[in-house]
C-alpha cells in the first residue's frame, strides 16, 4: 500500500467522523444525552436486578454473577468514586437476599422499568436519524432482545474462562495425543512444550482485554441491531470501537476535570459529592454512545447513496445498452 492510499484512506475516515461530529451537534444531542443520563438513574438497579435475576437462574449462583456484572460496571466506571458502585451493590443485594425468587410479577415489574430506558434510546435514534420506523410498536420487542442479548454476553463472560481451559486441557491430555506421544517420538518434544505452556497468563485470560472485547461485540452487534441491520457488520464494528474507545479514554482522562472541581465539588456537596460525578460521567457515558449512534447514520446514508449510485450507473449502462442497437437497426433500414 502506497503514500497516497494511506492518505487517502486516512482523509476519508477523518470525513466520516467529521460529518458525524456536526450530525452530533445539529441534532443538539447533548439533550438527549442529558435525557437518556435520567432514565439511566431511574432504572439501572431494576435493570442489574433484572439481569442478575435472570442469570443467576441459568447458573445458579446470584452472588457470582452480581460479583462479574459489578467488575463489568467497573470497567466502565472512573476510578475516581468506586464507593458508588459498591453502594450499589450493596443495594441490590440486600434485594438479592431479600428475596431469591424471581416470580412473575417481578419479572414483569424489572421488564418495563428497563424497556423504559430503552424506549429513550429509540426516541433518541429517531431525532438523529428522521428515521420514524424507529417509533414503530415493534421497538418493544427489540427492547427485550437487548435484554436477552445481555444476558447472553453476561453467560458467555461468566462461562469463557472456565471453558476455554477445559478445552485446552481436553486438546492437551486426550487418548489421540496419548497414542501419538508414545508412538511418534518426533512428537513428544512438541507435545511437552505445548502441555508446558500457561494458559493462564496468556493475552486471553487478561481481564481489561477480554473484558475490552467482550464491549467490542457486544456493541458491534447493539448498533446494527438498533438500525434494523440497516449497516454492515464493518460499518456497526466502527460505531463499537468508537464508543468503546471514547469510553476508555474519557474514564482515564476523566481525573483531569475531577482534579479541577473535586474541592469545589466537596464544599458544595459535601459526602455526596462521587453522586454528582456519577451523574457526570454517565451523561459522558450517554454522550459517547449517541456520538456512536450518529457515526452509524452518517455509514448508513454512505451505504444508501452507493447503493443508489450504483443501481443509476447499471440503470445508464442498460439504456446505453439498449439505445446502441437501435442505433445500428436505424442505420440499416436507411440503408
Amino acid at each position: 500500500m502506497n503514500k497516497e492510499a494511506i492518505i487517502s484512506g486516512f482523509s476519508s475516515y477523518l470525513s466520516l467522523y467529521r460529518k458525524a461530529f456536526d450530525l452530533f451537534n445539529r441534532k443538539k444531542t447533548t439533550l438527549l444525552a442529558a435525557s437518556a443520563s435520567f432514565y439511566v438513574i431511574l432504572t439501572i438497579v431494576p435493570f442489574f436486578l433484572l439481569l442478575i435475576r435472570i442469570v443467576g437462574s441459568l447458573i445458579g449462583d446470584l452472588k457470582q454473577v452480581n460479583q462479574l456484572i459489578f467488575k463489568l460496571g467497573n470497567e466502565v466506571f472512573p476510578n475516581l468514586g468506586p464507593e458508588i458502585l459498591l453502594k450499589a451493590q450493596e443495594i441490590i443485594q440486600a434485594t438479592l437476599l431479600a428475596n431469591s425468587n424471581l416470580t412473575f410479577i417481578n419479572f414483569i415489574i424489572l421488564t418495563i422499568s428497563a424497556l423504559s430506558f430503552f424506549n429513550t434510546i429509540w426516541s433518541g435514534i429517531f431525532l438523529i436519524s428522521d428515521d420514524k420506523s424507529f417509533l414503530k410498536w415493534w421497538k418493544h420487542l427489540k427492547g427485550l432482545g437487548v435484554i436477552a442479548l445481555t444476558v447472553v454476553m453476561l453467560v458467555v463472560a461468566f462461562a469463557f474462562h472456565p471453558m476455554l481451559l477445559l478445552l485446552i486441557k481436553s486438546l492437551k491430555y486426550n487418548l489421540v495425543v496419548d497414542i501419538i506421544y508414545e508412538q511418534v517420538g518426533v512428537a513428544r518434544s512438541l507435545i511437552d512444550y505445548l502441555r508446558s505452556i500457561n494458559v493462564e497468563k496468556s493475552a486471553l485470560f487478561k481481564e481489561n482485554l477480554f473484558h475490552f472485547l467482550i464491549f467490542l461485540s457486544y456493541f458491534t452487534f447493539i448498533y446494527r441491531w438498533f438500525f434494523n441491520w440497516k449497516i454492515s457488520l464493518k460499518d456497526s464494528l466502527m460505531s463499537s470501537a468508537t464508543f468503546v474507545g471514547l469510553l476508555l479514554i474519557g474514564k482515564n482522562l476523566f481525573w483531569v476535570y475531577f482534579f479541577y472541581v473535586r474541592e469545589t465539588l466537596m464544599s458544595s456537596y459535601g459526602d455526596y459529592y462521587t453522586f454528582i460525578v456519577a451523574i457526570i460521567w454517565i451523561y459522558l457515558v450517554m454522550c459517547f454512545f449517541f456520538f456512536g449512534v450518529s457515526l452509524s447514520v452518517v455509514l448508513r446514508d454512505r451505504r444508501v447513496n452507493k447503493k443508489r449510485r450504483r443501481k443509476e450507473a447499471l440503470s445508464q449502462q442498460s439504456q446505453a445498452d439498449w439505445d446502441f442497437p437501435n442505433e445500428n437497426f436505424h442505420e440499416n433500414s436507411e440503408k
